[in-house]
């Protein structure tokens, strides 16, 4: 098996014209997602995003195996919606795609990246998710317990 990564950036990918394979594969991943993190409506939810948001793919073979969903909010980049496929979890194609991220936030001239999780202390699976993000730089800015069902931390990083 080739260890070669591609990671591309899609503009809008569920805007005419959509590129279906994209977007399908996004979904596919989010859908196998939802019983361990996704709420039932994340992946559907995300089509409808697909349509506004643009994202980056990191793929092997052609076959998407982690993406981030970003958009602009309030003058800096926000993520969406970052997932990977279970089966390629722990391998660091996530901070491949991070990082591609943050260089791309640099260029267009954001200083700030922001995201979005849920606290590991309400839902534990979500522990490894928040060290990932401190891992590359995030530091907490506040909790809300008026977001989504669970509640959620809002996370910020300088670039």
């Amino acid at each position: 098996m080739k260890n070669e990564y591609d990671i591309k950036l899609y503009q809008r990918p569920n805007a005419e014209p959509a590129n279906i394979e994209v977007v399908q594969g996004i979904y596919n991943i989010a859908k196998n997602l939802t019983s361990k993190w996704f709420t039932a409506n994340v992946p559907d939810d995300t089509i409808r995003d697909l349509q506004f948001h643009d994202v980056f793919c990191l793929k092997r073979d052609k076959k998407i195996l982690s993406f981030l969903i970003f958009t602009s909010r309030d003058g800096f980049l926000d993520i969406s919606l970052f997932a990977t496929r279970q089966e390629f979890q722990g391998q660091g194609l996530g901070s491949k795609l991070i990082e591609c991220f943050f260089n791309h936030a640099q260029n267009l001239g954001f200083k700030t990246v922001s995201v979005m999780t849920v606290p590991p202390d309400v839902k534990p699976a979500y522990g490894p998710t928040l060290r990932f993000y401190e891992k590359h730089g995030f530091k907490i800015e506040k909790r809300s317990n008026a977001l989504w069902e669970s509640g959620a931390l809002l996370l910020f990083k300088n670039l």
